[in-house]
Formats: structure tokens, C-alpha cells, sequence
């Protein structure tokens, strides 16, 4: 009886024994195995049924939908699992706002990228949003990215249909991708800057058409003397309209390109006379009337700190009342539906800072 107790405790102690050697093995093979959030930069996550974006949630997110997934708080979280996030980086969100024009015509979306606030959008129409992650927030296995939605709200208490869900955006795909070196560069400087102007929320890259209607995401740019947006355009006052560009560094002439219209009256005032400013330099004198695209020529070397600063002058800018052509008493000069800031390269020919249209006298109501 005893040789048998003895020989049950010596199995059970090898049992214990083989089971305790083995568990380090599972562990390892258990780390071993590839994580379920592993992102691979340029891959789009589409958010739509069948996209797999359940695997980069983290709270905050509604059930996927046909096409989309809405927030349902007004915080969301995504986490990607980076092989190497040692570079700058770019986040585009392809997104939509709940809106409820005119009590919320945009919601308000703060970007923070492992805690640091990258980007500031104003979402509403379906669009690309953007932000440049410098190196210094990017250097982490682990790529969170926190999305702060104030203004999140349910339809029903807006009163547009019987949906109790708390809603703010919803999103289409994500993508990150790398910078290119002179965005990383300029990223990095204003990541260290103390000035709050020199956010990345304010970067600019050369070629991209920033549209300033409601919601389109240009408010990041304007600085000083600008209307709140509208559908469609942004108006300008009867002080300098100033928009703050942070670009890549850059020696060659570029070229600025702006869509506008101006506010006019036939008989008393056929075109707004604008002048156009870059870092303090004057650029172009536009006669702005019915909507045309205007260009003016930015001589080198102007970028090579980092930073334009575009100012538009309307020194005739009155009010659609002093015109007799409304009941607005806003002294406004022109509108701006969008603009873009390109690189000339050295054989083409320099823009001759005026209309690519000749501008036509025409009465314009602001709507």
C-alpha cells in the first residue's frame, strides 16, 4: 500500500514536473504569434462590412455598417501595431460629420497621436482629412490614435429622427503612410517649436487644393479676417485676410492659385480690387469679379524658412447693404471657394499674377 501512495505522488510530481516546462514553450509561441492590430504602412482599413477594422477599434465605435462605422462617444481610439514607426508619418482619414445645419453645421475632431495633438478638422461633407505625425510622437510600436468629438450628439435630441445613438463622425478607410523628407523635416520643427502657430494641424504640402467652404477642413489656415465658412466659400473682411501656411522648406518660385468672387455692384463697384501679399512681399493685384481663378507668381527663396503667410487686401470691401443688394451690413471684398500653392519648376514660365480668366463685371450677392 505504501509502494503504491509513493508511486502516485511520483506521478503527480512529474505530471506538475512536465506541465510547468512546458508553459514558457506555450508563452513564447502565444508572443510569437502576430499581433491582430499589425498594420503594414499604406495599407487602406476600410470601415465598411467586410473590411476588418474591428481589429484597430479600441472604444468609442459603433456597430460597422454597410459602408462606414459611426462613433457612438465623443471619444474614439484606434491602435496599430507598427513594424517600424522610426520616420514621420501621415494619417489620412477618410470621414464624415453628423450634422444638423444650422445649429451644428461641422463637428470639431482634436487628432492626438500617442497623447500628442497632431491635427485639428472641422468634418462635415464626406472628405480626406489629414494629419503629419512627426518622428518624435510616430516612434512607438504602438500607433494610437485618439479622435475628441465635443460636439458628438444624438439625432433625437437634435430633434432630426427617433436614433438615441451619441453620434460625431463616421469613418470610411484609414491609411498611414510615410512623409516625404521635407515634410518630415518641417513636421519635426514644428513638433519642437514652443510657438502654438507652428502646429503640425497647419501643415501644408505643396500641390494640395485646400477648399475654405463649411466644413472642408481649410479653417486650420486662416489666422486673421475671415467670416466664419459658409457652404461652398469663405468671405473676407475689410482687414488684411491673412492665411498661415507651414510648408516644406523650399528655394524654387512657387506658384499661389486662389478661386474667387468678388462682392460687386455694376454700377457702383464692377470688380473688387485686391492686393495680394506673401510674407510681406507683394505678389499680385487681382480685379476680382465673377468667380475666376486667380494666380500670382511667389518669387524663390520666399519659402526657405518653412512658413507663407498669404494676405489679401480689399480696400474696397463694403457691406451688401451700403450696395443696396441685401440686408448684410458685413463689410465683405471677396469670396474664397479654394486655393493651392504650387511648385514652378525651372523651365516653365512665371505666372503673371493675374485672373487665368479676364474678369468679368458682375453683380454678386453673398448667399
Amino acid at each position: 500500500m505504501i509502494a503504491f501512495r509513493s508511486s502516485r505522488i511520483f506521478v503527480l510530481l512529474f505530471l506538475i514536473l512536465l506541465v510547468s516546462c512546458e508553459k514558457p514553450e506555450r508563452q513564447a509561441k502565444k508572443s510569437a504569434t502576430p499581433s491582430a492590430s499589425n498594420y503594414t504602412l499604406g495599407e487602406v482599413i476600410r470601415f465598411g462590412r467586410g473590411g476588418r477594422s474591428e481589429r484597430f477599434k479600441r472604444g468609442g465605435w459603433g456597430d460597422t455598417e454597410k459602408d462606414y462605422t459611426w462613433t457612438n462617444a465623443r471619444t474614439a481610439r484606434l491602435s496599430f501595431t507598427l513594424a517600424d514607426a522610426d520616420q514621420p508619418l501621415r494619417l489620412r482619414m477618410r470621414l464624415a460629420g453628423f450634422t444638423n445645419p444650422p445649429l451644428l453645421n461641422f463637428q470639431p475632431v482634436e487628432v492626438l497621436v500617442n497623447d500628442e495633438s497632431v491635427a485639428e478638422w472641422e468634418v462635415s461633407d464626406v472628405a480626406d482629412y489629414v494629419a503629419l505625425i512627426p518622428a518624435e510622437v510616430a516612434n512607438h510600436e504602438q500607433f494610437i490614435v485618439r479622435l475628441r468629438i465635443p460636439e458628438a450628439a444624438s439625432p433625437k435630441t437634435l430633434e432630426v429622427r427617433d436614433d438615441p445613438r451619441l453620434l460625431g463622425i463616421s469613418c470610411l478607410e484609414v491609411a498611414i503612410t510615410k512623409a516625404d523628407s521635407d515634410e518630415a523635416r518641417t513636421a519635426m520643427e514644428r513638433y519642437e517649436s514652443d510657438d502654438p502657430k507652428q502646429a503640425p494641424g497647419k501643415m501644408y504640402s505643396f500641390g494640395t487644393v485646400v477648399q475654405l467652404g463649411l466644413g472642408a477642413g481649410g479653417q486650420r489656415f486662416k489666422l486673421a479676417g475671415w467670416y466664419p465658412p459658409e457652404p461652398g466659400f469663405a468671405w473676407t473682411g475689410k482687414g488684411p485676410s491673412v492665411l498661415d501656411l507651414s510648408v516644406p522648406p523650399s528655394e524654387r518660385p512657387l506658384r499661389l492659385k486662389m478661386k474667387l468672387a468678388g462682392l460687386v455692384e455694376p454700377e457702383t463697384l464692377p470688380f473688387q480690387p485686391t492686393e495680394v501679399y506673401v510674407n510681406s512681399r507683394k505678389a499680385a493685384e487681382w480685379l476680382v469679379g465673377a468667380p475666376a481663378v486667380f494666380e500670382a507668381a511667389i518669387p524663390s527663396g520666399v519659402a526657405a524658412e518653412g512658413r507663407l503667410w498669404v494676405e489679401l487686401r480689399t480696400p474696397k470691401a463694403t457691406s451688401p447693404k451700403e450696395l443696396k443688394i441685401g440686408n448684410d451690413t458685413r463689410p465683405l471684398g471677396v469670396r474664397c471657394e479654394a486655393f493651392v500653392v504650387e511648385e514652378v519648376q525651372s523651365d516653365e514660365p512665371s505666372p503673371a499674377g493675374r485672373s487665368s480668366q479676364t474678369p468679368r463685371p458682375s453683380p454678386r450677392q453673398p448667399r
